[in-house]
């Protein structure tokens, strides 16, 4: 078992804050995605949750924390009244083709995704603002892109 006395045996002014992920361009490996309900004013929608782990800071402005982050990504597998046009699932196709799927044989989304886990992929990371804390804007991924 864990020793947690040991592991809180911190002083808070030891502790520091990661610095805020700057804007720029990673690689970023896919993770094992997850389906889920997500929580909406208007009800639950169904959404795949992509987890991307940064793993190398390629063009970006800024300092780049000691650790990388992984960002989980979600893709809303529904519009907003719940249901599905020629439109709803495009970002995510966008991001399956940069993840290095081809669609030429005619694959559904589902056995698209499949294929998915531990590919690489470019991410370009923006900031959006943090009304609760402006020194520290929302690092978003903005697109996608093939490695």
């Amino acid at each position: 078992m864990a020793d947690f006395a040991h592991l809180l045996n911190t002083k808070a002014e030891d502790i520091k804050e990661l610095p805020v992920l700057p804007q720029g361009q990673y690689i970023a490996q896919v993770g094992q995605y997850e389906f889920k309900q997500a929580k909406t004013k208007k009800g639950e929608r169904p959404v795949v949750e992509v987890p991307l782990r940064l793993t190398t800071a390629v063009s970006v402005a800024g300092e780049v924390p000691p650790r990388l982050p992984e960002i989980k990504h979600t893709f809303w597998l529904t519009n907003e009244e719940g249901a599905q046009d020629e439109y709803t699932l495009n970002n995510l196709k966008i991001f399956l083709e940069a993840c290095g799927v081809d669609f030429s044989d005619n694959k559904t989304m589902n056995e698209a995704i499949g294929l998915i886990n531990g590919a690489q992929v470019g991410i370009d990371i923006k900031h959006s603002p943090n009304e609760k804390n402006p020194a520290r804007p929302y690092a978003n991924v903005a697109s996608f892109a093939k490695v």
